[in-house]
């Protein structure tokens, strides 16, 4: 989930590669996933079933209030910050209350 600089950005979706905006800016472009299940390495511990929402460096982070949720873990959980986990979109932009 690039491009995000803070926790309250808006995702749109999640793109399958790293690209920073000073590469989009110089023309690199990026597929961007809306639905489906995607691939995203998370920040730490997150349980399967667990929403997910981003973290400011675009990684996948457990939701927490506030949080723009994207979907939820499906698959198997992190349990370290860099594991891959696999994320169901299909609740974009919903804050938790």
């Amino acid at each position: 989930m690039p491009l995000l600089t803070a926790v309250t950005d808006v995702p749109l979706g999640v793109t399958e590669y790293d690209v920073s905006a000073a590469e989009i800016l110089k023309g690199k472009g990026a597929s961007v996933q809306m639905v489906g299940i995607v691939k995203v390495e998370a920040t730490g511990a997150i349980a399967v079933g667990g929403l997910v929402a981003p973290s400011a460096n675009g990684r996948a982070q457990p939701a927490v209030a506030t949080n723009r949720v994207v979907g939820v873990c499906v698959g198997h959980p992190a349990t370290n910050a860099g594991d891959v986990i696999d994320v169901l979109l299909g609740l974009p932009g919903g804050i938790l209350a």
